[in-house]
């Protein structure tokens, strides 16, 4: 079966009150797309802002219309539930240059919900680090607004502690900006298999010189 002969079955997607026509092919290309299927359909529960924006990845590989925030925030944990590291790594991109475009911080709404939605993962979770790092950055120019966004986000604590804990041990570290996706440290906060050869799999640009 050749590429346009696959496109031609749709499956449709209910999220909330809107729904979605989707080619069957794409949920299974680079994902373990999952769902419970009722009546010939499956029911998402996402919000439809953020599955909107992830269907517009799904068949354009771009963010045509750059989401908000949150709206990144959702989608990296949606790609980690449908298991697609090309979706997480390209919205972690998308996170570091959208922090380093506005140079600022993440706030404190934005952390909750990161740390909420991961505080029972078991594996090393990059989104989780990269905010950890953020925060960590953070607190070389505004220590009393780390301390206080701690004080609001306690899901935070542990990971900062044990964050600052490898800063100490590794220095070199300590000082890094985690916004800057440079040559050096473009797939810092990727999610790639051990034996991937990230030449290949990688197609991501530094934005940073």
């Amino acid at each position: 079966m050749d590429f346009s002969q696959r496109l031609e079955k749709k499956i449709k997607i209910n999220v909330g009150t809107d729904s979605y026509h989707v080619h069957e092919y794409l949920l299974h290309k680079d994902m373990n797309f999952c769902g419970t299927l009722r009546n010939g359909a499956l029911e998402i529960n996402e919000s439809p802002e953020m599955f909107g924006t992830f269907v517009q990845w799904l068949y354009t590989r771009q963010f045509l219309k750059e989401p908000k925030l949150k709206v990144a925030l959702e989608l990296w944990i949606f790609g980690g539930k449908i298991t697609c590291q090309k979706l997480q790594n390209f919205t972690m991109n998308f996170i570091r240059d959208y922090h380093y475009d506005l140079n600022q911080y993440m706030g404190v709404e934005d952390l909750r919900y990161v740390f909420a939605a991961t505080k029972d993962d078991i594996e090393e979770n990059h989104l989780k680090a990269f905010c950890v790092a953020l925060l960590h950055h953070q607190n070389n120019q505004q220590s009393s607004v780390v301390a206080d966004i701690l004080l609001k986000v306690p899901d935070a604590i542990d990971p900062y502690l044990l964050h600052d804990s490898d800063c100490n041990y590794y220095r070199k570290r300590v000082f890094s900006d985690p916004r800057y996706r440079t040559e050096d440290n473009n797939c810092r906060f990727h999610n790639h298999s051990d034996d991937e050869d990230l030449y290949l799999v990688c197609d991501s640009e530094p934005y940073v010189l």
